[in-house]
């Protein structure tokens, strides 16, 4: 039985001078996404401490926070159908990137390359007949991940291409 949802979740830009961490996902959406997950009780702060850890290897100091918002982005957890998202930008941090626990890889990116894969992302989705939009990422979000071709080349994860633009980062 999968782990209940509790529709809150919290990720975390973190930058060192031109260049910002992703990381690539081990679990459902298979995508490369931004440090990131669920509240599971915790502050939003405090979750994004611990994600940062937990998934880059990254102690934060200081957070800023940059967007607050309810998406429908779906997740593998019973209930998880959409979720209030509280980004923050790492404004002070310490330590040596490497993916931990619940991240495959962890790469510092240039912001060309992320807008590449947010590209890439958009493309993709335009090629079968969606154009991603806050009222559809759930469906843009399945149709990810069930295609083969996604999974051998994925892109940025559909609703974090959502609060990038938001937030002005692509």
């Amino acid at each position: 039985m999968a782990k209940s949802c509790d529709n809150k979740s919290v990720g975390v830009v973190i930058r060192d001078g031109d260049l910002i961490t992703i990381i690539k996902r081990i679990n459902y959406p298979i995508s490369f996404a931004f440090v990131a997950g669920h509240l599971d009780g915790e502050t939003a702060e405090n979750q994004a401490k611990n994600e940062a850890r937990e998934e880059a290897n990254i102690i934060i100091l200081a957070l800023k926070e940059l967007l607050h918002k309810t998406y429908k982005n779906p997740c593998k957890r019973d209930g998880g159908h959409g979720h209030e998202w509280t980004v923050f930008e790492a404004t002070k941090w310490e330590g040596v990137l490497r993916a931990s626990s619940d991240a495959k890889e962890a790469f510092w990116v240039k912001p060309d390359d992320l807008e590449k894969l947010v590209n890439h992302t958009l493309t993709f989705l335009k090629e079968r007949g969606v154009v991603l939009e806050d009222s559809n990422v759930d469906v843009a979000t399945k149709l990810l991940a069930e295609d083969a071709e996604w999974l051998k080349n994925p892109g940025i994860e559909p609703v974090w291409c959502l609060m990038l633009t938001e937030i002005g980062i692509v």
